[in-house]
């Protein structure tokens, strides 16, 4: 902070003579009321002194303390910037919401001083820079009573851009180099700003002075306060004179002192510029005891409307003093008037794909944001919307976000929940907020923010969206009435999102962007059968055609109906407003094929052999084939998969030969390599044991009860009956180790009865092994069992 001092000497007795007119003064100029408007929105100052002490430490007391005043120091000109066009100026910040319009801008400085001044002359003319600009503005006041005056200079500032910023004011003309004087400036700002609360804003303007020991009482009138509920306002003031030091002083409103945190009850004028108890810094210089100037705007504790109570339109206002004397030159007042404010934003989002614009048959989901800005709930809020004639409304698609932020779906009834959907007037209805039902709208309060959605459909139909449809554009609509004053009720249109708001203050539809019945992008089809037309789902309305078919019908190529062959076709359509619309598709007709031949396989007796076979083309039917000698062929049953599993081969289908035949639906046909299947013996030991034999069976194999083995270094099997008692046994082997006889049935040479008998087996292989038993059903290996004897 630079503070230029230009100081001169002036006696004493001059100073003495000045204070002795300002006290003996008293109603300079009545106030009247200057401005006056109901909108959303508030007053704000911009204000700053423009005398102080040189070099003291009286500046830097917070208010309400201190103790020092202009009775005790020689006060010189603040002289903030390095011109030499300027013999005062100080500075201070607008700072207004974004968005904020100003629609009032009053421009007040005055202060001490004399007629002998020899600056008295030009007491009504000041300059003025604005927020980015270089250069003062040369202004002449629009009215001077005493030694205050007023420019309104809402032209001026409208045209400011930006409007928020640092103010410089200049060359304010006063009495400087003596005790006991003071001056200063502040432009009183109305704004208007839509997500605020509605206020009624006044500005009274007038000059009245009052002096030790004597009250002054006046009335003003032109506000109003609310019919009902709460009465909220804030109470500005600019005064001059108003020292630290003596308390005493004090303003009331209808009986009523005005105060808070930076200003006593019995002390209110005590040179502090403030707003709702906060000293203001954004100034040059900032100080916190102006010395003789006050600028200040109150937040009044009006809950028991101790101040103004409802319905009220005027308000008397008595200014007191004990010991010293000061003016009071600017009163404004901010009424918050109970309304709700429901902001209603919209927005869309296409639910088939990415993006925002939308194609014929495509869903997009609409959702509608609302905020209470206001300082008054809502009663009986109600959303209402229509449903374009290009869409159609998804039944059961309306859901409803709380204050809690859950949803919750609404049936598209009127009796059973609080949504609707109304088919003859294509509406959707939404009754909102706290105990909304099927029949009346619900409360939305002070602050409170609500979604519902619903989706709709765009018709899939081209003929009637068009060759190039245009954009759909719409609002929604909310309805509510106040909550502390019913009587009064508003219809708002939607509006663009909040966050992005762009201060135009002109509400913004919902705009839908369509696009054209498009058609899909070219095609790369491979057929390995013809295919009728019909089965490739074209979009509606297209026909397909040869690229190269010139057979006419009345000018025009004849339509496909199936694809048999390779080429480049052409899917068409041709709308009735003109547009045509047209893709390709490239077709290969495929034969199949085989990918990978079946090859040899070498196994060992009693294993599993494999073979498969890899074809190209879909549909594709297997079926195996054996070889049964000199190239007769014969179809292996059930061998009709990709791969042939042959399972536990014996060493009799060693030099087997085996082959795939491939087949489609269409008749193509081909035959796979055949391929030779290998069977090796074993040089494992085995034993097998058969659990049934026939002595009257006219296959010989099967008249004895003979163990399958080989390998076998010894062996022994016993046989017994139902008691238990050996009735064979058995420990011969042939030369290459398997069982060389087997039980014919007989006891005693006499035959044996049918029945079941037991058998116990003990073997050894030729590798020194010990056979483990057999098992049947996937058992435990076992060295026991029965076989069954049938007659």
């Amino acid at each position: 902070m630079v503070m230029k001092i230009k100081p001169f000497f002036v006696f004493l007795i001059i100073s003495l003579i000045l204070q002795a007119v300002k006290v003996n003064s008293q109603t300079v100029s009545p106030f009247k009321l200057r401005y006056q408007t109901e909108q959303k929105g508030g007053i704000v100052y911009v204000s700053n002194t423009i005398l102080s002490c040189e070099n003291c430490d009286a500046v830097n007391e917070l208010p309400p303390n201190g103790k020092s005043d202009n009775n005790n120091f020689i006060m010189h000109y603040i002289d903030i910037d390095a011109s030499t066009e300027t013999f005062s100026s100080s500075s201070a910040d607008l700072i207004l919401p974004d968005c904020s319009s100003i629609t009032f801008a009053g421009l007040y400085w005055g202060g001490a001083i004399s007629s002998t001044n020899s600056r008295f002359k030009d007491k009504n003319k000041i300059k003025l820079k604005k927020p980015g600009a270089t250069a003062y503005i040369d202004l002449t006041a629009d009215k001077t009573w005493g030694g205050q005056s007023f420019k309104d200079i809402t032209s001026i500032v409208k045209l400011s851009q930006p409007s928020n910023g640092t103010f410089t004011v200049a060359n304010v003309v006063a009495d400087e180099g003596v005790v006991n004087v003071y001056a200063g400036w502040t432009i009183v700002i109305a704004y208007k700003h839509d997500l605020m609360p509605l206020r009624n804003l006044s500005v009274f303007e007038g000059l009245v002075g009052i002096n030790f020991l004597s009250n002054v009482e006046f009335s003003i009138s032109g506000f109003f306060s609310p019919p009902n509920g709460p009465v909220n306002f804030d109470f500005g003031f600019v005064a001059y004179d108003g020292d630290r030091s003596y308390s005493g002083d004090y303003l009331e409103i209808n009986n009523q002192k005005v105060f808070d945190s930076a200003h006593n009850s019995d002390n209110l004028f005590n040179s502090s510029i403030t707003n709702n108890g906060e000293v203001v810094q954004s100034r040059n210089p900032a100080y916190n005891n102006t010395l003789g100037y006050e600028s200040s705007i109150i937040h009044l504790n009006n809950a028991d409307f101790r101040y103004l109570k409802n319905g009220a339109r005027s308000a008397l206002i008595n200014l007191d003093t004990d010991i010293e004397s000061y003016l009071i030159g600017v009163l404004t007042a901010s009424i918050d008037i109970y309304n709700p404010n429901i902001q209603l934003s919209h927005q869309y989002r296409n639910i088939s794909k990415y993006g925002i614009s939308v194609q014929a048959g495509e869903t997009v989901e609409l959702q509608y944001d609302l905020k209470n800005t206001g300082n008054d709930g809502s009663t009986n809020t109600v959303f209402i919307d229509t449903i374009p004639s290009l869409f159609a409304y998804v039944k059961g698609s309306i859901e409803v976000q709380d204050i809690n932020g859950n949803w919750k779906a609404l049936s598209d009834q009127s009796v059973d929940d609080a949504g609707e959907y109304m088919e003859a007037g294509r509406r959707v209805l939404v009754r909102l907020g706290e105990g909304a039902n099927a029949s009346r709208g619900g409360a939305v309060p002070a602050d409170g923010q609500l979604k519902v959605r619903y989706k709709m459909q765009l018709i899939d139909d081209a003929e009637l969206l068009g060759c190039a449809p245009a954009p759909v554009s719409k609002y929604g609509w909310l309805q509510y009435s106040g909550n502390v004053n019913p009587d009064k009720s508003w219809k708002v249109a939607s509006d663009k999102a909040f966050s992005q708001y762009d201060c135009s203050g002109v509400r913004s539809p919902l705009v839908l962007a369509l696009e054209p019945p498009l058609p899909p992008g070219d095609l790369n089809l491979t057929f390995y059968c013809p295919v009728s037309v019909a089965d490739l789902a074209l979009p509606k309305g297209y026909s397909l055609y040869k690229e190269d078919n010139t057979t006419a019908s009345r000018g025009m190529p004849m339509p496909v109906a199936k694809i048999s062959e390779s080429g480049t076709y052409k899917a068409y359509r041709r709308l009735a407003a003109g547009c045509e619309f047209s893709y390709t598709i490239r077709v290969n007709m495929a034969s199949i094929g085989i990918a990978a031949q079946p090859a040899p396989r070498k196994i060992v007796e009693g294993k599993s052999a494999e073979f498969s076979v890899e074809t190209s083309g879909p549909d594709v039917k297997y079926q195996w084939q054996e070889d049964s000698g000199y190239d007769s062929w014969t179809d292996i049953p059930g061998a009709t998969d990709r791969i042939l599993t042959l399972r536990s081969v014996s060493l009799s289908k060693n030099r087997s030969r085996y082959r795939a035949l491939i087949s489609n639906p269409c008749g193509q046909k081909l035959v796979s390599y055949a391929v030779l299947l290998n069977v090796v013996e074993s040089e494992e030991g085995t034993l097998f044991v058969p659990n049934a034999f026939r002595p009257n069976s006219a296959v010989e194999e099967l008249t004895h009860f003979i163990v399958k083995g080989r390998k076998l270094s010894r062996w022994q099997m016993r046989v017994y009956n139902k008691w238990d008692q050996l009735i064979w046994e058995t420990t011969k082997l042939n030369p290459d180790g398997s069982p060389a006889e087997g039980w014919d049935g007989k006891i005693g040479g006499q035959d044996a009865a049918q029945g079941i008998y037991l058998w116990a087996i003990s073997a050894v292989f030729c590798d020194g092994s010990e056979w483990q038993g057999m098992s049947f059903n996937q058992s435990a290996p076992r060295k026991t069992g029965i076989v069954y004897l049938i007659r």
